[in-house]
């Protein structure tokens, strides 16, 4: 048999290997959004607000706190990130670059940054400098790519996808370097452009989708769309963009009345114990005491004394009256 048909006995399942914690680089409201040598996708429309939440995510992790509930964390043997735009003009560029040392509040740190601007450049020629970068940049903990489209002469080609695909892929297991990139959504603005999206979106352990708000003017909404590790759906995270300045917008959440089925067990007996008197009642008097005190009408009055019945917290003696059962 020739050895190019054996698979190499690293890649074997080890049952006496334990893999070590997973560590993690990437948090939205304390959520993980992606383990250390991940990829994240941030996606959008152009123009929607995507590249002010990669600069607030950039400098999370020179705040090393939340921002706008953003929190990035690279390992402290890997404290350089890198900044690579592939799209914008010198102008906007140093524009961004700006935004991430406000948001820093004082504490960046130029040891810890290195930025590329590589527009204009062959992809091609953008990939081979990417990738020749974390080769030789062994400090680099996180690399940006803003934005992934300009890394493909066709974003239809299954082949210019996968060669994408398995660039990320090296970088994030063979060099542990935690990948956050922008790459846009198609005019309907939900899904991520071609074959190029298709294969992120199955590789990526996030991609997060940001939107500009219907109803605020000059707001964006991030929402996460596919989630690897996270435990819960995210809340939309709002900012508002104000000239150079962003602002987090906090979401008012509808008033919901309270009603019986928010109720604990203990609110129901309670209102049981305080409702029925020791000589018991008819089935009429509960409902119209209950109605009575609570201001709801016969249909929820019915409900409540069906729970206290499942419950078993009134019962009905011979007497065909209802007693409390403390």
């Amino acid at each position: 048999m020739s050895n190019k048909n054996i698979i190499p006995k690293e890649r074997a399942y080890n049952p006496k290997y334990t893999p070590p914690p997973l560590q993690v680089a990437f948090t939205i409201d304390d959520e993980i959004i992606s383990p250390t040598g991940g990829i994240t996708i941030f996606s959008g429309l152009p123009k929607n607000g995507k590249t002010f939440f990669l600069t607030a995510t950039i400098a999370s992790y020179f705040l090393n706190d939340d921002l706008f509930k953003l929190r990035l964390k690279l390992p402290v043997d890997k404290p350089l990130i890198t900044y690579m735009d592939t799209e914008t003009p010198e102008h906007s560029f140093y524009k961004n670059i700006d935004l991430i040392k406000k948001f820093s509040n004082g504490r960046f740190n130029d040891q810890n940054f290195q930025a590329y601007r590589l527009r204009g450049l062959d992809s091609n020629e953008m990939i081979t400098l990417i990738e020749n970068y974390v080769i030789n940049t062994p400090l680099c903990g996180c690399i940006v790519i803003d934005g992934l489209l300009e890394l493909v002469i066709d974003e239809n080609s299954p082949n210019e996808a996968k060669r994408i695909d398995n660039m990320l892929k090296n970088i994030g297991n063979n060099y542990n370097v935690t990948i956050l990139a922008v790459l846009h959504t198609n005019r309907g603005g939900n899904d991520t452009n071609g074959k190029l999206g298709s294969r992120m979106d199955k590789t990526a352990d996030s991609v997060l989708l940001i939107k500009k708000n219907k109803e605020q003017k000059n707001v964006y909404d991030l929402t996460g769309t596919l989630l690897r590790y996270a435990k819960k759906e995210l809340e939309t995270i709002s900012i508002r963009r104000e000239d150079n300045n962003v602002h987090y917008v906090e979401t008012e959440k509808p008033f919901k009345q309270r009603t019986y089925k928010d109720w604990t067990l203990q609110e129901h007996k309670h209102l049981a114990s305080i409702t029925i008197p020791q000589r018991g009642y008819t089935y009429k008097e509960m409902l119209d005491d209950i109605q009575a005190s609570q201001a709801i009408g016969v249909s929820y009055s019915k409900q409540i004394v069906k729970v206290w019945i499942a419950e078993k917290i009134i019962s009905q003696k011979q007497d065909k009256l209802y007693y409390y059962n403390p």
